[in-house]
């Protein structure tokens, strides 16, 4: 799933949540994730609260504002492994239940399935979630002119299945 960066609209303190799965009681649901883009300092990072992150610098109306990307995730289901790719075409494998969360952070990236059956481009600002029962190889390539990319690769410990809400 796709969701460009003009759908996505910031909290006041200027937090975007770029793709969640919230637990609900009527669910039933036993995992919790969110990937979130926070303003912050390049080179911040966060350990507690179950927090992976990695940081960038995301233009707005013009302005340079520093943001990072935080992963929050229940640990006691969920492995999140949050990977920062420069300038470099990936080679990725996602398992049957794991989901990938793809985040620009500069530069442009076209995101294939590896056999051909779909691509897209995506920018700084999109966010592209990738899942499915089916394992699936995929190839992730920076568009010249210098590219960083933020993939999130999370995995289910206790459950056969992750899947993201909207």
């Amino acid at each position: 799933m796709l969701v460009r960066g003009n759908a996505a609209v910031p909290d006041s303190d200027g937090t975007t949540t770029l793709a969640a799965c919230p637990d609900s009681p009527e669910r039933g649901d036993q995992w919790l994730w969110s990937v979130r883009r926070v303003p912050g300092s390049d080179g911040e990072a966060r350990t507690d609260t179950a927090t992976v992150t990695s940081s960038a610098t995301y233009t707005v109306a013009g302005t340079a504002l520093p943001w990072r990307v935080v992963v929050d995730h229940d640990r006691d289901h969920i492995r999140a492994d949050l990977t920062v790719h420069d300038d470099e075409t990936v080679e990725l494998t996602r398992q049957p239940g794991e989901e990938l969360v793809v985040v620009p952070l500069m530069g442009e990236h076209l995101i294939a399935h590896a056999t051909g059956p779909w691509k897209r481009w995506v920018a700084p600002g999109d966010v592209f979630v990738i899942e499915g029962e089916e394992t699936e190889s995929l190839r992730l390539r920076p568009a010249p002119g210098g590219a960083r990319v933020a993939l999130v690769r999370l995995s289910p410990t206790t459950a056969p299945v992750l899947r993201w809400v909207p």
